[in-house]
């Protein structure tokens, strides 16, 4: 039972790493209650402050509710209404970022959306540009490690894994990171350094991060197994 229960959090986690890291900002910046309506979203971005007196965080928290409700938007029938909302999440971080070009993080917002968009190159050259403002914050190689893993870039989990490499010199306790790492390591199918990945996880204080390794293991074991 508790194995299975493992895999679903995993497998749920997973999932979310697919659709890009603007998810998990926005857990952080949403209310929980928020995240799945859509409708909800649109109508409260629509409802902000008149345009001649927006500042930048006002376009930052437009961007949110954008990308947000594109983000949960399903079927062909909303399809449309999802590419719409992308773009205006990307216009509103767009408008951000000339109100404060030398904010990093707005860059990596847009760089979320883009990602989330299927737009990889725009997402990787975004994310880079927050590196260059900030060179320190861990985050933002962990993002461009996550774009590239899932960009058709040539050799792009070996780009992965620098990216996720420079992450965790600056964060070695970086678990979401490690768990990228692993994952990098196992489409190379370089078994031994995706396993080395899933110990340092298993062996971490810290739940999720045991979660995280222990489903790593089992990737890892099926992959070996179909062999």
């Amino acid at each position: 039972m508790k194995n299975h229960q493992v895999f679903s959090k995993c497998f749920l986690l997973l999932l979310c790493f697919c659709l890009g890291f603007t998810f998990f900002l926005l857990l952080d910046i949403l209310d929980a209650s928020e995240i799945a309506q859509p409708k909800k979203q649109i109508e409260i971005a629509e409802k902000a402050a008149e345009p001649e007196k927006r500042i930048a965080q006002d376009y930052i928290d437009i961007g949110h509710r954008y990308s947000n409700a594109a983000m949960n938007y399903g079927g062909k029938r909303e399809f449309q209404k999802a590419n719409e909302a992308y773009q205006k999440a990307i216009d509103a971080y767009q408008e951000a970022i000339r109100l404060e070009p030398e904010n990093p993080y707005i860059y990596r917002y847009l760089a979320g959306t883009y990602s989330n968009y299927g737009q990889k190159k725009q997402a990787i050259e975004t994310i880079q540009k927050a590196i260059k403002l900030k060179p320190d914050e861990s985050s933002f190689y962990y993002s461009l490690g996550l774009s590239y893993y899932y960009s058709d870039y040539p050799d792009k989990y070996n780009k992965a894994i620098i990216a996720l490499k420079k992450a965790l010199d600056l964060k070695p306790d970086y678990p979401n990171a490690l768990f990228q790492l692993g994952l990098s390591y196992l489409k190379l199918k370089n078994f031994k350094a995706a396993s080395k990945e899933s110990k340092i996880l298993q062996d971490m204080d810290d739940e999720d991060a045991v979660e995280k390794g222990e489903f790593l293991e089992k990737l890892i074991k099926d992959t070996l197994r179909k062999k």
